[in-house]
C-alpha cells in the first residue's frame, strides 16, 4: 500500500505539473494574440480548452513511456503500482479540462452557439475515446515501437481536429453535429468499452516492460 500511495504522488506531481504547463502557456498566448488583435479577452483561450486536454493526455503518455515510466520502475515501482498512477492521473486530467469547460459555458460570455448541454455531450464522448486512444498509443508504443505509437497519435488528433472544425462551423457540418449529439450516448458506452479494453492491452505491455540502462 505504501508503494502505491508513492506511486500516485510521483504520477501525479508529473502528470499535473505538465498539463498546468501547457495549460498556462496556451492561456499566455491566447491573451496575448486577443491584446494584438482586438484588446483582453478570454474567449479564444475557452475555445482551446477541449484541444488542450484532449493534446495534454496523449503527449503526457508519450512522455510516459519514453521517460516517467522508466525512471519509475528503476527507482523501484512495480509494473502495477506504474500502471495505477499513469492510468488514474489520465483520467483525472480529462476531469480537470471538464470543470475548467463547465466554469467556462457558466461565466464565459459567447462560450459557445451551442447549448452547454450539448457542447458536453460531444465533448464528454471525445473525452471519454481520449483516455482510450492514450492507452492505445502505450499499448502500440511498447508492443511495436514508438513509430506505431506516433501514427496512432497523430490519427486520433486528426479526427478531433476534423470534429472540432465540424463543431466550429456548424452551418457547413450540421448533419454531423446533429448525429453527433444524438448518438452521444451510445458513444460514450463505446468509449468507454474501448477505455477498458486499451488499458487491458497498455497493463499486459507494461508487464513485459525491461528498463535498459
Amino acid at each position: 500500500m505504501e508503494g502505491l500511495k508513492r506511486s500516485l504522488l510521483y504520477w501525479g506531481r508529473v502528470m499535473e505539473k505538465f498539463f498546468l504547463t501547457i495549460l498556462f502557456v496556451v492561456v499566455v498566448m491566447s491573451i496575448a494574440m486577443e491584446i494584438m488583435e482586438k484588446g483582453v479577452g478570454i474567449e479564444m483561450v475557452s475555445v482551446y480548452i477541449p484541444m488542450i486536454g484532449i493534446v495534454a493526455v496523449l503527449a503526457q503518455t508519450s512522455a510516459n513511456l519514453s521517460y516517467n515510466l522508466p525512471q519509475a520502475i528503476s527507482f523501484g515501482a512495480t509494473r502495477k503500482e506504474s500502471l495505477i498512477g499513469m492510468e488514474v492521473f489520465t483520467h483525472a486530467i480529462i476531469v480537470q479540462v471538464i470543470l475548467i469547460m463547465v466554469l467556462c459555458g457558466k461565466y464565459v460570455p459567447n462560450y459557445t452557439e451551442f447549448e452547454t448541454t450539448e457542447l458536453f455531450k460531444v465533448y464528454g464522448v471525445l473525452f471519454l475515446f481520449t483516455c482510450g486512444a492514450a492507452n492505445a498509443v502505450c499499448a502500440a508504443t511498447m508492443r511495436f515501437g514508438k513509430k506505431a505509437g506516433t501514427w496512432v497519435y497523430l490519427t486520433y488528433i486528426v479526427i478531433i481536429l476534423f470534429i472540432t472544425i465540424g463543431i466550429m462551423i456548424s452551418s457547413f457540418f450540421g448533419n454531423m453535429t446533429f448525429w453527433l449529439i444524438k448518438l452521444s450516448g451510445w458513444g460514450a458506452i463505446a468509449a468507454i468499452v474501448f477505455d477498458v479494453i486499451m488499458i487491458g492491452c497498455c497493463s499486459k505491455a507494461i508487464q513485459k516492460f525491461e528498463v535498459r540502462v
